[in-house]
């Protein structure tokens, strides 16, 4: 569940879904979800279905964590099985945890057919949204690229990334992404050992040390190997909502501006 990896990057979104924040000795835990704009109170058990050699069959994490396995059983239980689970889209996973409202903003499927222009529309979309504290998440793969390339750059290809940062500093656009899995970062400019950090540079965007699967990559390279990103909206207090309703009675959501507080 690879919008999990997106929303983790803001652990207080996290702490509000599981109600049942401690070790519960009884193996009970109280979750929230939301599905169909509507916020589900779900219960659950520990017990996770494992292979023959007791590791989970699903959803794994580094250090036996247990709040990953229970929100993908969460949502098994609330949408009726895994099987459920196992197609999707990953903007869905976003309003599931969030109850954002949220969206997905397809690249154009050959990265050389993107104009100028279109490339100035993409980044005039992140830039904005990440400044405004949106989640972020990225698909990495195209079909023009090979398995090999992606290996040889050390990216996953069929893998949602989040994005943390969008900055733009003197003529540069630079993005910070983060690989849930903890490894596999990126091995091509602007890398951690790239020669293009200037002092300056390596001051303001503090590139990490280790290898923890965060990692600055160009904006161009961004479009050459990602195929799309999917926002969802931060909605803070000061945002308002209105009902409204559409021939033949559709009820739909209408999220606005925010507020002006005097």
């Amino acid at each position: 569940m690879s919008s999990i990896a997106v929303v983790a990057s803001k652990p207080e979104l996290i702490r509000k879904l599981i109600l049942t924040p401690e070790l519960n000795p009884a193996g009970v835990y109280v979750l929230k979800l939301c599905k169909d704009g509507v916020w589900n109170t779900v219960i659950v058990d520990d017990l996770l279905p494992c292979d023959e050699y007791d590791r989970p069959i699903f959803a794994k994490t580094k250090g036996n964590q247990l709040w990953v396995c229970l929100l993908e059983k969460a949502h098994a239980k609330l949408y009726g099985s895994y099987h459920a689970l196992k197609s999707g889209h990953a903007v869905e996973g976003l309003v599931s945890l969030t109850g954002f409202p949220s969206q997905t903003l397809q690249f154009e499927h050959d990265s050389k057919a993107m104009d100028t222009k279109r490339l100035d529309v993409v980044w005039q979309t992140l830039l904005p949204c990440s400044k405004a504290g949106f989640l972020i998440g990225i698909s990495c793969g195209r079909p023009e690229v090979s398995e090999d390339e992606y290996e040889k750059v050390g990216l996953v290809s069929n893998h949602v990334y989040s994005i943390l940062q969008v900055r733009s500093i003197s003529g540069l656009r630079l993005l910070q992404l983060r690989n849930p899995w903890g490894d596999h970062s990126w091995k091509g400019d602007w890398n951690k050992a790239s020669r293009l950090w200037t002092p300056q540079l390596l001051e303001m965007l503090k590139p990490p040390k280790e290898d923890d699967g965060t990692f600055w990559i160009s904006f161009q390279d961004t479009v050459k190997y990602f195929s799309k990103h999917y926002e969802a909206t931060n909605v803070t207090p000061e945002w308002r909502h209105g009902m409204y309703f559409l021939p033949p009675l559709v009820k739909s959501l209408l999220y606005s501006q925010p507020r002006r507080r005097p």
